[in-house]
């Protein structure tokens, strides 16, 4: 049995879920795993859903068989610490754009570079670094749906009303998100589909500008930020992500795809990744339209041939055990 360390740097969303996952994977694989959130945002509550002990703060010094830190910082806050394996998991593009950083892990000797999705670890390959590996961020799949609302209570729990076509984007409002831009296309669809409403869960920076558009167009609606919001995810009929160039990977995109919810996405290399040939697609204005009226026009038979597809898709390439599989792989 190894002595695992898995550090982060915060509990915010999505990190608590990943590193959830990490933690059930290595355990799985029989090792004695540890998690340390470098920083306590107050999302983190429930110590009983993790794999091993939890705790915040500096990594105390001790020695482990393995460590996996997921981004930089948590790479440079565990990087005192002794360890056979050292696992850096990027979690965006750009991990290695920095020439400071560059010359601080050539005195790592050994380290292994992760990424997320291929397109990620291709960013970090063109900088020279070898063999790196690709961790898909995973999700207890029967967990999961043991935890969620069906569609019914969803709709009730969020106060979206019955016989609507509910359109979600869920996430941070972020200018890395773009979730302004899913306001004009909705609103073509709209035109069509007279009874739907799109609804945004989260929060950020561009709060101030949805809220400006939502002031007028009472068919746009704010929820802001909704605790452990994946359990609510059935309540819409389709999720719709706005994904710009620096999308790495999405794990909204993903709890779609667990709870059975169809996603229209922008066409962008990390999100099609993941979604492979399960995501509707688009590029500009006209072909989200089209995409969102696919979805919405979708029967009950098609939307549970989705689904199964969607299940199988998660279960093999991007659920605890796949995960536990690559970090066997790696650990050896």
């Amino acid at each position: 049995m190894a002595r695992i360390l898995q550090v982060c740097p915060n509990d915010h969303p999505p990190f608590v879920d990943i590193c959830r996952g990490y933690a059930a994977a290595l355990a799985s694989l029989g090792h004695n795993v540890s998690t340390v959130f470098l920083e306590n945002r107050g999302f983190f509550t429930n110590r009983g859903s993790f794999a091993g002990g939890v705790t915040f703060g500096d990594p105390r010094p001790d020695s482990f068989d393995a460590i996996v830190a997921h981004r930089w910082g948590a790479f440079r806050a565990s990087s005192h610490l002794r360890a056979k394996v050292r696992i850096l998991v990027a979690h965006e593009f750009g991990l290695l754009r920095s020439w400071r950083r560059r010359l601080e892990w050539r005195r790592h000797p050994g380290l292994v570079f992760a990424g997320v999705s291929s397109p990620v670890a291709a960013d970090i390959a063109a900088h020279g670094i070898d063999d790196v590996v690709v961790l898909p961020n995973p999700v207890d799949l029967d967990g999961f749906r043991a935890e969620c609302f069906d569609r019914e209570a969803a709709r009730a729990a969020l106060d979206l009303p019955r016989g609507v076509t509910v359109v979600g984007v869920v996430g941070r409002l972020h200018r890395k998100k773009d979730p302004v831009r899913a306001v004009a296309p909705f609103m073509t669809f709209h035109g069509t589909f007279d009874a739907s409403q799109l609804v945004y869960i989260g929060d950020g920076e561009l709060r101030g500008e949805l809220e400006a558009v939502a002031a007028s167009s009472p068919e746009i609606r704010l929820l802001g930020h909704v605790a452990e919001a994946r359990r609510y995810l059935e309540a819409f009929d389709v999720v719709l992500a706005c994904a710009t160039e620096s999308e790495a990977f999405g794990m909204v995109l993903l709890e779609a795809m667990a709870a059975g919810v169809p996603v229209v996405c922008a066409d962008r290399p990390g999100p099609r990744e993941l979604l492979g040939p399960l995501g509707l697609y688009f590029d500009d204005d006209a072909s989200m339209v089209a995409a969102l009226a696919r979805a919405a026009a979708c029967e009950p038979a098609g939307r549970l041939n989705w689904a199964s597809a969607a299940e199988a898709r998660v279960r093999g390439s991007f659920s605890v055990a796949s995960l536990a599989d690559r970090l066997e792989t790696v650990l050896c």
